[in-house]
């Protein structure tokens, strides 16, 4: 038997290498292929075209004298959102980043001034965001919290 030559080896390591880098990659596509990808709105892309507005509107809600505070009440099972002074109505939208099935919209009533209690039963816990549209002297304001419930 003759030993092999230093360039079979290598050409049998290249093959091999190319080979298992293949189904390596052939693998990974055929693993990621079921995996759910949501996005967070349905209209994704109408939503971009008039973004302006809502830019204005996260300003307005980072101002401090715009600030929503939140409290939370395990034993009442209730969020409380503490608006400031000429806030009216409004709403709020809690979702869950790792199941869009979750997601809950409610509609803060005309006329809600200061603190709203909020009923959460059967929230499940973990990371959810909350968004919050409401106006304020006839102005829309948008605040965004993360909430670890």
């Amino acid at each position: 038997m003759k030993p092999e030559t230093s360039a079979k080896i290598w050409a049998r390591g290249v093959v091999l290498a190319l080979t298992l880098f293949a189904l390596g990659t052939v693998t990974l596509v055929w693993s990621l292929r079921g995996t759910n990808i949501d996005l967070v709105h349905d209209d994704y892309y109408e939503r971009t075209v008039d973004y302006q507005p809502h830019i204005e509107a996260t300003a307005r809600g980072n101002a401090p004298e715009n600030a929503l505070r939140t409290s939370y009440s395990q034993r009442r099972d209730t969020l409380y959102l503490h608006f400031p002074e000429g806030a009216i109505g409004g709403t709020v939208r809690l979702q869950r980043p790792s199941d869009r099935d979750m997601d809950r919209h409610l509609t803060l009533p005309d006329g809600t001034r200061g603190t709203y209690a909020l009923p959460i039963p059967g929230l499940t816990p973990g990371l959810w965001r909350m968004e919050v549209e409401w106006t304020r002297n006839g102005t829309a304001i948008y605040t965004e919290t993360r909430i670890l419930y």
